[in-house]
């Protein structure tokens, strides 16, 4: 049994796996507002910018994928006072045919999809 898992490990090299980098210099703001969708026409990367300059104590950031909802975070401020908010998400791969949308809340003043190509 030993000899036969030893000779299976040898019969095959691992295939060599790339993984795909955002390269930060190649970037586009494809949607600048609310209730708009994007087309993904290379693969990449995309990522959820909101800026609200005075505002709720929480606001909801939303970012859609396909459909299916990727960013549904609560952006909060520290304080009862009304400060500024800003919310970046974490950068999600998206492939060729891909259809980003962020959906209507009507809080935030900024909002910004920002697309990475592939490095």
């Amino acid at each position: 049994m030993i000899t036969k898992l030893k000779n299976l490990c040898k019969s095959k090299p691992m295939p060599e796996y790339k993984i795909p980098y955002p390269d930060y210099a190649r970037n586009a703001i494809v949607i600048d507002e609310p209730a708009k969708s994007w087309e993904v026409t290379t693969n990449g990367f995309v990522q959820l910018q909101l800026y609200l300059e005075e505002g709720p104590a929480n606001a909801l950031a939303s970012l859609k994928i396909n459909g299916a909802t990727v960013v549904y975070d609560t952006c909060s401020t520290s304080s009862t006072s009304k400060r500024a908010v800003r919310y970046m998400s974490p950068i999600f791969p998206v492939k060729k045919g891909d259809i980003v949308s962020v959906p209507e809340d009507g809080v935030w003043d900024l909002v910004a999809c920002v697309y990475y190509a592939e490095r």
